[in-house]
């Protein structure tokens, strides 16, 4: 997933689900393309989640600010048995 604004242009980060142990999905990660860094961001625990979805912020619409925005994800807990976003 990357910054929806950034399409059809040259983006540089992209937001990737992280599914270790496969299938499930334990985290997501900030990947610099240019670059090929990585930041992954991990659940923790017996939680699991899908897909990460990105909402650019208020400043995301610029090149500058591509990556400013929020991350929303459905995460589930295994120990507890509670989903939350």
């Amino acid at each position: 997933m990357v910054n929806r604004n950034q399409l059809g242009r040259n983006p540089r980060f992209a937001f990737l689900a992280i599914a270790d142990p496969w299938p499930k999905v334990s985290g997501f990660a900030k990947v610099y393309l240019s670059t090929g860094e990585v930041k992954k961001y991990l659940y923790g625990g017996e939680k699991y989640g899908g897909e990460p979805f990105f909402l650019p912020g208020s400043s995301g619409n610029d090149e500058e600010n591509e990556d400013e925005g929020y991350i929303f994800c459905h995460v589930y807990d295994k120990e507890t048995k509670m989903l939350e976003l």
